[in-house]
């Protein structure tokens, strides 16, 4: 079972589309949370389950959930919206595995994040758990 894993992954550090993208405006723009995951589990079926079956359902997720609207006042997340979250943890578990296998071919998406938070004032190495690489980088 480890050995088809590791082919997964191979498969989608290697093939991935999202990930493997050049860095230009118009990449950046047309990103999705939902089609990152989507090619996740198209190239790692098995892992993508075991990662989903590991996280809340999106119905458990709901229930945790609530947005602030004012001062004191909280309302209830609706499923769609728990769901919405759950795609984009699986989408960023991904992008960590792949980064993790091929840190130079599937940077996009740290490259990415470490931009925006460089653009928001980080000036410091943020490299743990491979989010993001370091914003000197960037310049």
């Amino acid at each position: 079972m480890s050995r088809r894993v590791a082919g997964e992954v191979t498969k989608f550090s290697k093939y991935g589309l999202l990930l493997r993208a050049p860095l230009t405006m118009a990449n950046i723009k047309k990103f999705s949370w939902s089609g990152l995951a989507q090619e996740a589990r198209e190239h790692m079926p098995i892992l993508c389950n075991v990662i989903q079956h590991a996280l809340p359902s999106a119905k458990q997720k709901a229930k945790r959930m609530s947005y602030r609207g004012g001062k004191w006042r909280t309302r209830q997340a609706s499923t769609d919206e728990a769901q919405r979250v759950l795609t984009q943890r699986l989408a960023l578990i991904a992008c960590i595995i792949a980064f993790t296998a091929s840190e130079k071919k599937c940077a996009f998406f740290q490259t990415v994040l470490g931009l925006q938070l460089w653009r928001n004032g980080c000036s410091k190495k943020v490299n743990t758990l491979s989010i993001c690489i370091q914003s000197f980088m960037l310049m």
